[in-house]
């Protein structure tokens, strides 16, 4: 599925290293780590705790995860839906991913790992960080997207989908763990659909189709 998502990725940027890369990624995946494993390293830098959540569920129809969003956003939130995104856009841990959108590649064990491993170390048995954090840092980049796109500014909206896009591109070809991988792909899907339903949503048809058939085809 991130085949179809490929051609909508953002043109790297030379100025980030494939260790800036990782250190963006490892920032994410650390901060869910309670008691980490003496094997990670530490972040770099750290965006604080997770952010709390408004209670119960999320204001929109969920049926099509990501596309029925964009359309309600398109068609204007409801103050609801508005408060519910902006309390999801706040969390600025979301920068990380406008870093892994533009990386050309990423050292994700080099950043992951204490180096030199010791001799008793086995791969299979390497510790790998929690996923969670990036999740919740791509749900904070579409909320923003969304936010975005109910105030008017469709191209911003797109950029920051793409970026969603691309984070998760560079990840599922990079990954060094299944763990890697599928949250890479379930970003770039994410990105994908939502992308497809923005130009459904502002008359851009002909780019709207062009997705639905690659996505169709893969």
């Amino acid at each position: 599925g991130v085949e179809a998502a490929r051609p909508y990725r953002l043109p790297a940027d030379p100025a980030i290293s494939a260790e800036a890369a990782g250190e963006a990624l490892h920032a994410l995946m650390m901060r869910s780590e309670t008691r980490p494993d003496p094997l990670l390293r530490a972040p770099v830098r750290s965006h604080g705790p997770e952010p709390e959540r408004p209670a119960g569920r999320p204001p929109f129809p969920t049926p099509v995860p990501g596309a029925d969003w964009v359309h309600a956003a398109a068609a204007g939130l409801t103050p609801e839906q508005a408060a519910y995104l902006r309390a999801v856009a706040a969390d600025p841990a979301a920068v990380e991913i406008s870093t892994l959108a533009r990386a050309g590649s990423i050292d994700i064990l080099g950043t992951r790992y204490v180096t030199p491993f010791p001799s008793t170390a086995i791969e299979w048995e390497l510790p790998i960080p929690h996923t969670r954090g990036v999740r919740i840092a791509v749900e904070a980049q579409f909320a923003r997207a969304l936010l975005a796109l109910d105030a008017g500014r469709a191209a911003e909206a797109e950029v920051l989908l793409r970026e969603i896009l691309s984070a998760g591109v560079l990840l599922a070809d990079e990954a060094p763990s299944i763990s890697d991988a599928l949250i890479g792909a379930h970003a770039a899907t994410l990105g994908l659909g939502s992308l497809g339903a923005l130009y459904e949503a502002t008359g851009r048809n002909a780019e709207a189709a062009h997705i639905a058939r690659l996505s169709d085809a893969v």
